[in-house]
C-alpha cells in the first residue's frame, strides 16, 4: 500500500519514485494521527501493510520504550520487539497495527514516539511538489488549515491508495474530527475549509459536494484540475499556468478573410485592443456558429493580431479525456488569478456550449450555491474578470447575452473563404481551379472535410484516376452519406447564347434588363415561362455582365425535413452571399415559394415568409425562375423589380437559330416553311437536338435538324397530337 505505484501518471524516474515515497510517508503520518484520535479507525484488511510500514520506525524508537509501564500488559510486547530485532519474531507488525486500531492509554506514548520519528524523517520538501503547493497557496490565499488539507489530498493522490487503510465511516462530524487530527486543526476549521463556498472548492482544487455522507477518501479526493496541478513538480508560475491552459496556436500561414464580417472584425479587434491597454474588466466576446464555420480560426486570427499572450482552456484533461465543465471553468478561473491584473492576456474557451448554466425554465445543473459553475458564480465572475475572454459556442439558444460585450454569428463559411481554404489545401496537389471551385460551392464542406479531400488525393497518388476525378468522387460520396444535394450544378450551355433568341412578353428586352442591373449592381428578377425558354441562360448572362459568381440553387438546397431548418437555410443563403461578388439564382421556385394561403403544410408558409423578410433589405442581385408563376405567393411576386414572361421562339427566332447552327445565314424556303408549323419550339429544344447529334457523332444537315426538331415539337403536351410523351 505504501510502496506500490501511485494512481497518478506512472512516472518511472528516480525523482518520481522519491516523490511517491515521500507522499506515502505523509499519508502514513496522517493515518497514525487519525488512529490515535479516533478509536477503531483502522481497516482490518490493511493490518499487515500498515504494520509493516510502522515497524521500522518502531524498531528505531525501541530504546525509548523501556520507561513504558510494561507490567500493565505483561512483558510479551517487549519480547516481541526483542525477538523482531533478533530476527526470530515475524508478527510484530500485526501487533503494532492492531494495537493502533484501539490504542490503550498506556501505549499511546509509544505511538507518539513512533509518530515523532516518522515526522522527523518526512522533511520539508513537500514530497517533491512543494513549489506547486506554495504557488497554489499564494494564488488562492489559502490559510493554514486549507493548505494542510490540500497537502494531504495531494499526498493521497500521489500515494498508492491514500487513506484507504482507515475506515471511519461517512458520518460527517467524525470525518471532520479525523481531518482535524491529521492537520492539527479544529473540526470547525476543517468544516469551513471544505465548505462548497470555501476557497478550496471555489478554486476547483477539491470538488464541491452537497452531500453530508462522504467518506474520508471522498472528502480528500483532488479534482481533475487539482490532479493536473500536482501530477509533477512545477517550479515556476509559468509552468503552473501551462498546467491549466494552453497557448493559442497562432496561424502558421496567411490568415483567412471573412467577407461580410469585415466591420465586425474591426470592431471586435478594437474592443479587445482597448480593453487590454486599459485593463478593463468584464470584457467577453461570444462567437456563435455551427462546426466548420471558422469560429476557432477567427479567434486564433484575433489572438495573432493582438500584442499579448493568448491562452485557450483545453477541452481535454491531462489523460486525454473530455474535460468536464467544472474542470474547464476551474482552469479558466485559476489561469485568470495566476496571470494577475497586471499581465494583459486573452483567454479563449472553445466548445463552450456545455460550460454555461442551463437556460431558465430548463432543468438546472445540481451545483452547490456559489460554487464554480453555478449561476451565482457566473454572475460574480464574468463582470469582474480582468482578462478579455472569447467564448465559442455552436448555438446561443437560451443563453443570457447580457454579460457579453459583443456577439458575432458565423454562418456557413463564405464561398470566398471556402475557396481560399480549398486552394490552399488542394492546389499543391495539382487539383485544377475548376475542381477547387466545385469544392468551394459546397456550403456543407468544412475545412476539416476539405483537408480530408486533400489527403485522399495525396493517398490515391494517381491510382484512382486524375486528381480532379478523385476530388469529385470524394465530394459526391460525402454528399450521399450526408444525404444532401451536391449543389452548384448549373446546366452547361450546348448552344451559343444570344439575347436575340429570347422571346420576352412586355415592354423590356433582355438586353435592357441586363444593362439596368449591370449599371446598378443590384436588382431582383422573376423569370416565368415554359422549360427551355432561356431563363437559366439569362441568369448566367446577368452574372457574367457583372463579373460575379452565380450561386445556383434549387429546392433541395433549401428544404430539409427538420423543423425550422429550412428557414435557417434561407437566412443563411442571404447572409452568406456577398452582394459584391455573387448573384443568387433560385431555379424551380414554385417548389419552394408557394402561395401561403394555399400551402399544404406550415413549413411552406414559413419558408416563403422568411424569403419575404430576407428579400426586402437585400442589396444584391436575386434571380428567380419558375414554370408556374401562378403558384407563387402574391406578396413575393410584388417584391421583384422585373417580372419577365418567357415565350417560345417566334418564327423569325426559330429560323435565325437554325441558320446559326447550320452556319447558313439564309435558310431555304422549304426549311422556313417546315419551321412555320412548329410553334412552341424553345432554345432548349434546339439544345436537346444538338446534344443528340453530338452523342451520335454525326454532322447533321438541315433535313436531319428539321426531323429532330419536329420530334421535339410533337413531344410537347400542347403541340402536335396533344398527347404527352410517355412509356408503356
Amino acid at each position: 500500500m505504501f510502496n506500490d505505484t501511485a494512481p497518478m501518471p506512472n512516472h518511472t524516474s528516480r525523482d518520481a519514485r522519491e516523490r511517491e515515497d515521500d507522499a506515502n510517508l505523509h499519508v502514513l503520518i496522517a493515518a497514525v494521527r487519525i488512529s490515535l484520535a479516533e478509536q477503531d479507525s483502522v481497516n482490518g484488511q490493511f493490518h499487515d501493510e500498515l504494520g509493516r510500514a510502522l515497524q521500522p520506525a518502531a524498531m528505531a524508537a525501541r530504546a525509548d520504550f523501556d520507561a513504558l509501564p510494561a507490567v500493565e500488559y505483561g512483558p510479551e510486547w517487549i519480547a516481541l520487539f526483542d525477538s523482531a530485532a533478533a530476527g526470530t519474531a515475524h508478527d510484530l507488525h500485526l501487533w503494532l497495527s492492531k494495537k493502533l486500531s484501539s490504542t490503550p492509554a498506556a501505549l499511546e506514548p509509544m505511538y507518539r514516539a513512533v509518530l515523532a520519528l516518522l515526522e522527523a524523517g518526512r522533511g520539508a520538501a513537500g514530497f517533491g511538489i512543494g513549489d506547486n503547493l506554495r504557488q497554489v497557496r499564494a494564488l488562492f490565499d489559502l490559510d493554514d488549515t486549507e493548505y494542510l488539507l490540500l497537502e494531504l489530498a495531494a499526498a493521497c493522490a500521489l500515494s498508492a491508495s491514500g487513506l484507504s487503510c482507515l475506515d471511519i465511516g461517512s458520518l460527517v462530524q467524525r470525518v471532520y474530527r479525523a481531518l482535524a487530527a491529521a492537520t492539527g486543526s479544529t473540526a470547525e476549521q476543517v468544516r469551513s475549509a471544505l465548505a462548497p463556498g470555501g476557497r478550496l472548492c471555489q478554486a476547483g482544487l477539491l470538488p464541491p459536494s452537497l452531500a453530508d455522507d462522504r467518506s474520508l477518501g471522498q472528502v480528500l479526493q483532488l479534482s481533475a484540475f487539482g490532479r493536473r496541478l500536482f501530477e509533477q513538480p512545477r517550479a515556476s508560475a509559468e509552468a503552473l499556468l501551462l498546467a491549466m491552459v494552453e497557448p493559442v496556436a497562432r496561424p502558421a500561414k496567411a490568415p483567412l478573410q471573412w467577407p461580410g464580417l469585415e466591420e465586425e472584425e474591426r470592431m471586435v479587434h478594437a474592443i479587445l485592443e482597448t480593453a487590454l491597454a486599459q485593463r478593463s474588466a468584464g470584457i467577453h466576446i461570444l462567437l456563435v456558429g455551427a462546426a466548420g464555420t471558422g469560429k476557432s480560426a477567427f479567434a486564433r486570427h484575433l489572438a495573432g493580431r493582438l500584442a499579448c499572450p493568448a491562452y485557450e482552456v483545453p477541452g481535454k484533461d491531462h489523460e486525454g479525456n473530455s474535460a468536464s465543465r467544472i474542470q474547464r471553468l476551474t482552469a479558466l478561473h485559476a489561469a485568470g488569478r495566476l496571470l494577475g491584473a497586471a499581465a494583459p492576456a486573452l483567454l479563449v474557451v472553445d466548445e463552450a456550449d456545455g460550460v454555461f448554466p442551463d437556460a431558465a425554465g430548463g432543468s438546472r445543473r445540481i451545483t452547490a450555491p456559489g460554487a464554480i459553475g453555478s449561476q451565482a458564480w457566473f454572475d460574480r465572475a464574468m463582470p469582474t474578470s480582468v482578462h478579455p475572454t472569447v467564448w465559442i459556442v455552436a448555438e446561443a439558444d437560451g443563453l443570457d447575452l447580457a454579460p457579453f460585450t459583443f456577439c458575432l454569428r458565423f454562418d456557413a463559411q463564405h464561398i470566398q473563404v471556402r475557396r481560399q481554404i480549398a486552394r490552399r489545401l488542394l492546389a499543391p496537389a495539382g487539383v485544377s481551379d475548376a475542381a477547387i471551385g466545385a469544392v468551394a460551392q459546397r456550403r456543407d464542406f468544412s475545412p476539416q472535410l476539405i483537408a480530408q479531400c486533400a489527403r485522399a488525393v495525396d493517398l490515391a497518388d494517381g491510382k484512382a484516376g486524375a486528381h480532379d476525378r478523385v476530388v469529385m468522387t470524394h465530394l459526391n460520396s460525402h454528399a450521399r452519406v450526408l444525404q444532401v444535394s451536391t449543389g452548384g450544378a448549373l446546366p452547361q450551355p450546348v448552344t451559343h447564347f444570344d439575347t436575340g433568341y429570347l422571346h420576352l412578353e412586355g415592354a423590356f428586352t433582355a438586353a435592357q434588363v441586363i444593362d439596368a442591373i449591370a449599371r446598378n449592381g443590384a436588382g431582383t428578377v422573376l423569370m416565368n415561362g415554359p422549360p427551355g425558354t432561356g431563363k437559366t441562360q439569362l441568369a448566367r448572362q446577368i452574372a457574367d455582365s457583372l463579373g460575379r459568381e452565380l450561386l445556383y440553387l434549387t429546392a433541395s438546397d433549401i428544404n430539409v425535413k427538420w423543423f425550422g431548418e429550412s428557414e435557417r437555410n434561407v437566412a443563411r443563403l442571404f447572409s452568406e452571399c456577398d452582394p459584391k461578388s455573387q448573384v443568387i439564382f433560385l431555379d424551380e421556385a414554385e417548389t419552394v415559394l408557394g402561395a401561403r394561403d394555399a400551402a399544404a403544410h406550415r413549413g411552406t408558409e414559413t419558408v416563403t415568409a422568411e424569403f419575404l423578410r430576407q428579400l426586402e433589405p437585400f442589396a444584391g442581385v436575386f434571380l428567380c425562375a419558375t414554370n408556374h408563376a401562378s403558384r407563387l405567393d402574391s406578396a413575393l411576386i410584388r417584391r421583384f423589380t422585373f417580372r419577365l414572361e418567357f415565350k417560345p421562339l417566334t418564327l423569325a427566332q426559330r429560323a435565325r437559330m437554325l441558320g446559326d447552327l447550320l452556319n447558313e445565314p439564309a435558310l431555304s424556303q422549304p426549311c422556313r416553311q417546315a419551321l412555320e408549323g412548329m410553334d412552341g419550339l424553345t432554345p432548349g429544344d434546339f439544345a436537346n437536338v444538338r446534344k443528340r447529334f453530338a452523342l451520335l457523332g454525326c454532322n447533321a444537315g438541315a433535313d436531319e435538324w428539321l426531323a429532330e426538331l419536329a420530334s421535339e415539337w410533337r413531344a410537347k403536351p400542347d403541340c402536335g397530337s396533344g398527347r404527352r410523351i410517355g412509356f408503356l
